[in-house]
């Protein structure tokens, strides 16, 4: 590593000074700059608005006028029906004087007589300007309509008015721009760089100032860049700055260090046309560059004033502190004898006060050490006394704790053998639901036929349909007390079983429940899969989420109750969900409900065991369980619930690892 080179406080202060005194300078400057910046920029908007103003006024008079042209060949249309058509064109070409010809279409015929301004007429056939212009007119109650475009065959800007004069016959009037164009172009020529542009509905350009190639070859604005980056996105009458060479399309800092352009534009309301000012140059820059330069010498010679001040300042000040300074170095080594002397004719009054505190500190520290030196002796003293009576706390601490968590075991194995007593009674109340029908059938069955044995109609069939039935109740009743029993029994060892056959258990074991509850249980598995692990274990599990399931639709009074149970195979595993309609598990909780002794229930109700033993229960099998909230549909009725998945590995046939069982 290089060494760093120090400097002196004298430089240190001075260099501070400097910075302090710069910061303030080129802020003035910079907002100063801001300021004249921006009324430049108001002159622009001024000059784009006025702009717009004008063209908008004239473009509405204009307008104005063709619209009182239109009414007036309508009406008089209305008042000499019986004059030919030929005639009424020709009177109105000689009345004004800004038409460039008359077009008379016929649908039926398909023709098109064109008379021009020398009264010359031309028949010819209709062609796809001409239906563009009158097709609009076809679904519309108003009898006329205009649009303004460049015609190639006319070789000039028209604004046409399409009006209805008659079924499937139309007149359209072809008005020369020429004035409108000329009174605009008068405008753009007080400024040979700025164009004044007019864009139809459809985007194409009627007037380019600086580009009239654009007009001829029927451009499209809406497919410009400008188009994109000024108008499509602001509004009328705000000036954008935006790179001359951007493109549609491009990122907006692309050509961000290339000539500016300046755009403005307002919708002109009567015809539906947008006028758009367009300045080709950047005409900030030669200002701001004389503003760069005015505020560069002002900042040098600000600058120049200013270290000469600052260098006077520092050498008449900052002698005294400089011995100050080497001062206090000798003092940190422990020269605590010395102490500074000073001459007060020729130092400042401040600095003065300065030493002689310095001094009189100095002197107290001194003091104050002495002082410390009796604190630490006493000190440590006490510190031993402390050490011995730790030691001793840390020995009667251990035996503490070790009692504490003997008896929080025995506060856990009493509430685990509480939640299998609560799961124990509730067997019981199962056993005795699953038993009242078969044992209510058996005895009907046995007096039925005691009763006809007395009445001597016992038929030999009779006794053989009946024997059967009640051999079939009691095969029931064994295996529902073999599923109790062995669910009640537990495994003491791992075992190879289908998920059928846990649905089928689970079913035997909470069928009077679902019936009681009137909750329906719905199941989609893969029969074919099958599990090496706890088979009892994996049932109390399913077991403890049906309870509570049950409970959640209890407490929240659902009426239509749903319980899911899907099998699948994944890979190397199979997935098993329990899903409810209950309406879910709050999401302040869901994250907690697997810890032991939490419970949302009411004491009386809950130890906070059941989920933390289920847990506990499918990792001991290798397996995860997790909980979300879910919302499904069923019937086409959408429910929101609790969902439970439990992922197992799945029993490939192959020989357990040792250690596995």
């Amino acid at each position: 590593m290089g060494k760093h080179k120090s400097i002196s406080f004298r430089e240190d202060l001075r260099n501070k000074f400097i910075r302090f005194a710069i910061l303030p300078i080129l802020l003035l400057g910079i907002f100063g700059s801001v300021i004249v910046y921006n009324a430049e920029e108001n002159t622009i908007i001024d000059n784009h608005n006025q702009l717009l103003i004008s063209v908008d006024n004239r473009i509405k008079n204009f307008y104005e006028e063709v619209l009182f042209l239109c009414k007036a060949i309508e009406k008089k249309f209305q008042l000499d029906r019986e004059k030919a058509h030929s005639d009424l064109f020709e009177d109105v070409l000689l009345f004004n004087m800004n038409l460039f010809a008359i077009e008379r279409v016929d649908l039926r015929q398909g023709t098109v007589l064109e008379i021009d301004r020398n009264l010359q007429r031309r028949i010819h056939s209709i062609d796809p300007e001409i239906r563009a212009l009158i097709a609009p007119l076809k679904g519309e109650r108003k009898s006329y309509r205009s649009d303004a475009y460049y015609s190639p065959r006319l070789d000039r800007v028209l604004l046409s008015c399409v009006v209805r004069m008659g079924s499937d016959r139309y007149a359209i009037f072809h008005i020369s721009l020429d004035r409108l164009l000329r009174f605009i172009r008068s405008l753009s020529d007080k400024d040979p760089e700025q164009s004044i542009i007019l864009v139809n509905r459809r985007g194409e350009y009627i007037c380019n100032t600086i580009k009239p190639d654009t007009v001829k070859k029927k451009m499209n604005f809406f497919a410009t860049g400008a188009y994109d980056v000024a108008v499509k996105n602001t509004r009328p009458f705000e000036l954008t700055e935006f790179p001359a060479h951007y493109q549609k399309g491009d990122s907006f800092f692309k050509g961000i260090f290339d000539e500016d352009h300046f755009l403005t534009y307002a919708p002109q309301q009567k015809t539906g046309w947008l006028i758009v000012i367009r300045d080709y140059y950047e005409n900030l820059d030669p200002f701001l560059n004389k503003m760069l330069a005015i505020v560069i010498l002002f900042i040098l010679g600000t600058m120049i004033l200013m270290f000469i001040a600052i260098r006077i300042t520092t050498d008449k000040i900052m002698t005294p502190v400089e011995n100050l300074i080497d001062r206090i170095k000798r003092f940190a080594k422990g020269d605590t004898q010395s102490l500074l002397t000073i001459d007060p004719d020729h130092t400042y009054p401040i600095l003065v006060s300065l030493i002689e505190s310095f001094n009189n500190m100095q002197m107290q520290i001194h003091a104050r050490r002495e002082e410390l030196n009796d604190l630490n002796r006493n000190l440590e003293n006490l510190v031993r006394q402390k050490t011995r009576s730790l030691e001793e706390l840390n020995k009667n601490l251990e035996k503490i704790i070790e009692e504490k968590v003997a008896e929080n075991l025995a506060i856990q194995r009493r509430l685990t053998l509480n939640e299998k007593l609560a799961s124990m009674g509730e067997m019981i109340g199962n056993i005795a639901h699953q038993w009242r029908q078969p044992l209510t059938v058996i005895s009907t069955l046995a007096t039925g036929l005691k009763t006809q044995k007395m009445l001597g109609t016992l038929e030999e069939g009779d006794l053989e349909q009946a024997c059967d039935q009640i051999n079939a109740n009691s095969q029931y009743l064994s295996r529902t007390i073999d599923d109790f029993r062995n669910f009640i029994r537990g495994d003491q060892e791992r075992s190879v079983f289908g998920i059928d056959e846990i649905l089928s258990s689970f079913h035997n074991i909470v069928e009077s429940q679902t019936l009681s509850y009137g909750i329906t249980v719905i199941t989609d598995v893969d029969t074919d899969v099958t599990i090496r692990g706890y088979r009892n274990d994996l049932i109390q599990v399913m077991i403890n989420l049906f309870n509570n399931a049950k409970d959640a639709f209890e407490e929240g009074k659902i009426k239509t109750r749903y319980f899911t149970i899907a099998a699948h195979r994944s890979g190397a595993s199979v997935v098993i969900t329990l899903t409810d309609n209950a309406g879910g598990i709050a999401p302040d909780v869901l994250d907690r409900i697997f810890e032991p002794y939490f419970t949302t229930k009411h004491p009386s109700q809950g130890t906070g065991l059941g989920l933390h033993m289920a847990y506990r229960l499918i990792s001991a099998m290798g397996g995860e369980i997790a909980a979300e909230n879910v919302t499904a549909m069923h019937e086409g009725i959408t429910y929101t619930g609790a969902r439970f998945t439990i992922v197992l590995p799945v029993h490939d046939g192959k020989a357990p690892e040792e250690g596995t069982a």
